[in-house]
């Protein structure tokens, strides 16, 4: 298949997951991950059975939104690809910034559909924003 067609896929899937994120569905976050599934966090590549995160806890610190998403598949080929969200800003009710991300994401392709297989972020808070 056409490696464009294959990235616009991959960049399709990171959208639903980011939509489903957003709205705060766990279980449709889970839609768009393969498990079991990794995630390096704390210095150490941990393996997780549901979604790794917390959405009432960001929720509660006021988080809305995900805006300025600067994104790229920079490998692909029919079976995996490599995303990279080289920055975004989540921000608050009030659309202040809340804090500022980056993070790499290895995609699979299972079941005829792109899923989240691996991640590792980094998370800048307000303060450097």
């Amino acid at each position: 298949m056409n490696k464009l067609i294959l990235k616009q896929e991959v960049l399709d899937a990171y959208d639903g997951y980011v939509k489903a994120f957003i709205k705060g569905d766990k279980k449709e976050v889970e839609n768009f991950l393969s498990f079991p599934n990794f995630r390096f966090l704390d210095g150490e590549i941990k393996e997780f059975n549901k979604f790794h995160s917390n959405l009432n806890e960001l929720k509660n610190r006021g988080y809305k939104d995900t805006i300025a998403l600067s994104i790229d598949v920079v490998e692909i080929n029919e079976e995996k690809a490599h995303l990279v969200l080289k920055e975004a800003l989540r921000v608050k009710d009030n659309n202040e910034p809340l804090e500022q991300i980056s993070s790499f994401y290895i995609f699979i392709k299972e079941d005829n559909k792109w899923k989240i297989k691996f991640s590792s972020a980094f998370f800048f808070p307000k303060k450097t924003v």
